[in-house]
């Protein structure tokens, strides 16, 4: 028992260095604590008592996701729905986030498989680029497409993480995500594969979470906005810029 009272007191420990290193929230620690504890029977197993319940590593990877995606959530405010019925609306949302985009702009997209993640990408890039018959496809092979606005001589860089694992920054490192989100305009599928790069997600991103109506295969987005981006999608909405979407 006491070894066991010694490993919980190492773990509040590294938990509350996580904390303060990453600006998790206390919901994340909290979620983070749970992960390894996993339910009250933890304490009666350490006394030998039954067997304690031990998450899945599907488990594992899934409470660890819905946690560091909370870093900076002081600074998440109300989230946005909207619905798309159609690839066009789809493209339609994309381009009107576009317009008034500048370089360290992040935008996360998330959701299920067909949900309409590269359609979005295809009407930022071609809004962006200034350029509507482009060919902006998928880049889940190259991982990352590069497309240059030459108005004003931005990247903008179109990745789609799905095909890589969440727990290898050697995977990620020829991305450049470091100077890629401070410097460029970046759209990213999949974010959830940055669980072992936590500490370069920027504090100013959009995150979308897609999800498709089964009966009627209408795509429903909800929009995160953190930071900056919370003043610019009321703008957007004060001009009119999202009512086809609300």
């Amino acid at each position: 028992v006491a070894s066991y009272y010694l490993h919980i007191t190492h773990l509040v420990f590294r938990v509350s260095m996580w904390r303060r290193h990453c600006a998790l929230s206390l919901r994340a620690v909290t979620l983070i604590m749970l992960l390894f504890f996993g339910n009250s029977c933890c304490m009666r197993a350490a006394m030998g008592f039954q067997r304690a319940y031990v998450p899945s590593r599907q488990q594992r990877h899934a409470i660890i996701m819905f946690a560091t995606t909370t870093v900076n959530t002081n600074q998440n405010h109300d989230a946005l729905h909207v619905k798309i019925e159609s690839p066009e609306t789809m493209e339609s949302l994309g381009a009107a986030l576009a317009k008034d985009s500048v370089p360290g702009d992040v935008i996360f997209l998330d959701g299920d498989l067909g949900a309409g993640k590269t359609c979005f990408s295809r009407g930022f890039v071609r809004e962006r680029v200034q350029h509507p018959r482009l060919r902006v496809t998928s880049p889940t092979f190259l991982l990352s497409n590069t497309y240059f606005c030459p108005q004003d001589e931005v990247e903008v860089h179109h990745m789609d993480l799905y095909r890589l694992s969440s727990n290898s920054k050697e995977e990620l490192e020829p991305l450049d995500l470091p100077r890629v989100m401070e410097e460029c305009i970046s759209i990213i599928e999949w974010p959830s594969r940055l669980t072992c790069y936590t500490d370069i997600i920027p504090c100013n991103r959009l995150e979308l979470l897609f999800q498709i109506d089964e009966d009627t295969e209408i795509r429903y987005a909800q929009m995160r906005p953190f930071g900056y981006w919370a003043e610019r999608l009321t703008k957007l909405k004060d001009a009119g810029s999202l009512d086809e979407f609300c």
